[in-house]
């Protein structure tokens, strides 16, 4: 298990004033897997609103298996059960403010994707063990299978 300590600053009276990160030092902890979804696209037809149950039950049953393991782990296992890297998708799809808050250049280049059997796939980055959810595809059409 490796472990990274940040230092994070006090706000500054020009920086975001929605901000809430007063603390001085923080353990960052990374070995097992964690989502995010605080970053999930506004196209409805990609977002979790609309997915159906048996979907959205797939969904959190396997975000449930892959969390409960190490990120190396998930990392070495097959693309039906693991993750798939993809370099581009089709549509535009990514939350404005993933990329503004920089978020998106800290994360693996690329896409990280990981399957939802025959009902669709989630579309996400991937920094240090964290996923961060961006998308549901259950058409199938945001990247080319």
């Amino acid at each position: 298990m490796s472990t990274k300590q940040i230092k994070l600053q006090p706000r500054s009276d020009n920086q975001n004033k929605n901000s809430k990160i007063d603390l001085e030092t923080r353990e960052m902890i990374y070995d097992r897997l964690s989502f995010n979804f605080s970053f999930i696209t506004k196209k409805r037809q990609y977002g979790l609103d609309n997915l159906e149950p048996k979907v959205y039950k797939k969904f959190v049953n396997i975000m449930q298996g892959l969390s409960g393991q190490n990120i190396v782990s998930v990392l070495n296992l097959q693309k039906e059960n693991g993750f798939e890297f993809i370099d581009s998708l089709k549509h535009e799809i990514v939350h404005t403010d993933f990329v503004s808050t920089g978020r998106f250049d800290k994360c693996v280049k690329g896409y990280c994707v990981f399957r939802l059997a025959k009902l669709g796939r989630v579309i996400g980055k991937l920094h240090n063990n964290m996923f961060y959810v961006i998308a549901v595809d259950t058409q199938f059409e945001l990247y080319d299978h």
